[in-house]
């Protein structure tokens, strides 16, 4: 087998990305079961799994209540409020289509 034959698996990139789109989809099926079975959406967004993590950085004082740097939290507060199955699969999305060329 020359050089040229060698068969190149997917890049490390590209399975974190289909990975990411996995538990995206396995987001969604666990809130639709969830909705199917209560009739109550079950909102999971990016602020519901960055919780422990603001709140041991001590960001949460300044999201409540901010003195300073008002644009940015404006946009920690939008990004906070995003759905985190859309979130997952956009970014692994583009991290699949990133790697694609390689």
């Amino acid at each position: 087998m020359s050089e040229s034959e060698i068969a190149v698996g997917p890049t490390p990139t590209a399975v974190a990305g289909k990975m990411l789109v996995a538990v995206s989809i396995s987001l969604l099926v666990l809130q639709a079961f969830v909705w199917l079975w209560t009739g109550n959406w079950l909102n999971i967004t990016m602020g519901y799994a960055l919780e422990p993590l603001v709140s041991a950085v001590s960001l949460s004082g300044w999201l409540t209540y901010p003195e300073s740097w008002f644009g940015a939290h404006k946009l920690m507060v939008w990004l906070m409020g995003m759905p985190l199955a859309l979130t997952f699969f956009v970014i692994g999305g583009f991290m699949m289509k990133g790697s694609e060329g390689r």
